[in-house]
């Protein structure tokens, strides 16, 4: 049962929502690895599955930032899995570059 207390909250965390969005950072991968352009650029010319990732995580990338910004509404919970699958690919892509530096 929705309630007006229940209405005002979620009135009141969407504006949070939407205050944080405009300050929320893109997460593009060389914002991520400022450090590491080079070695993603030549992973991503000779590593078939690296440059999948990336793909991945910028396709993924694109769905949260319409998400936060609310140009693509979204279910909170489906949200936060984005979110989830997006750190989940940032991490294999350190692991890579991780490999790639030693």
């Amino acid at each position: 049962m929705v309630t007006v207390a229940s209405r005002k909250r979620a009135l009141y965390h969407r504006k949070i929502r939407q205050k944080e969005a405009k300050l929320a950072a893109p997460h593009a991968i060389h914002e991520e690895f400022p450090n590491d352009a080079e070695i993603i650029h030549q992973l991503k010319v000779s590593d078939a599955h690296f440059a999948k990732l990336l793909d991945e995580y910028d396709s993924l990338n694109d769905e949260v930032v319409a998400a936060e910004t609310f140009v693509k509404p979204t279910a909170e919970d489906a949200e936060h899995e984005m979110r989830r699958r997006r750190v989940l690919l940032k991490d294999e892509i350190a692991r890579a570059i991780s490999a790639a530096k030693a």
